[in-house]
């Protein structure tokens, strides 16, 4: 595979996420919630050989492409908001070179505050790799949406439909639930001050 196109850094980037932070290690609820929950319910889903019809598909696919530009604006928005924080932490974390400026050498810069900036940074960082593996979800949606649109239609519904069903079942849930820890976290970032 090219490198251009390899995406394993965003799906390990958005794994290390799925952690406590005050201990470093995997958090097994975040497990659980985000991958095993939805991969339960999709394999219910496929099991139960649920038909497709061709309106959820058509829904889906909408979705699909209205949450990409969503997402990818939100995306340009993350790399500004990282570009201020690492500004901020590059003016508090080194001397002045302008001996005209005010500013206190690093040593007296309020160790709460760089503190702050670095847990800000890291939570942006975070937010990045989780919103590029919805991304990534969503364009696999679409993906399978529109292979399983030109495969034609049959009556029965065979064990295609019902892994196409599972596989978005499973990739809208965990989509669902990554969307709403990016919601939470950016309304952190904008309510709390740099």
């Amino acid at each position: 595979m090219s490198a251009k196109i390899n995406v394993w850094s965003v799906v390990r980037g958005h794994l290390a996420t799925m952690r406590h932070h005050t201990e470093g290690r995997v958090s097994i609820v975040d497990i659980a919630v985000f991958f095993v929950c939805p991969a339960f319910v999709a394999v219910v889903v496929y099991f139960a050989c649920l038909p497709f019809n061709d309106g959820l598909v058509s829904a889906l696919v909408n979705a699909s492409a209205i949450l990409l530009g969503l997402l990818l604006n939100l995306l340009v928005l993350m790399f500004d908001q990282k570009s201020k924080t690492a500004d901020l932490l590059e003016r508090l974390t080194e001397p002045s070179a302008d001996p005209g400026r005010n500013q206190a050498p690093a040593a007296h810069q309020p160790v709460d505050r760089i503190k702050r900036l670095s847990l800000r940074a890291t939570v942006i960082s975070e937010s990045v790799a989780n919103i590029s593996f919805s991304v990534l979800l969503c364009i696999a949606s679409l993906l399978s949406l529109l292979a399983f649109s030109m495969r034609g239609s049959q009556l029965p519904v065979d064990r295609i439909e019902s892994l196409a069903y599972g596989f978005n079942v499973f990739v809208w849930i965990t989509v669902s639930f990554t969307i709403l820890m990016v919601i939470k976290r950016v309304f952190v970032l904008f309510t709390t001050s740099p």
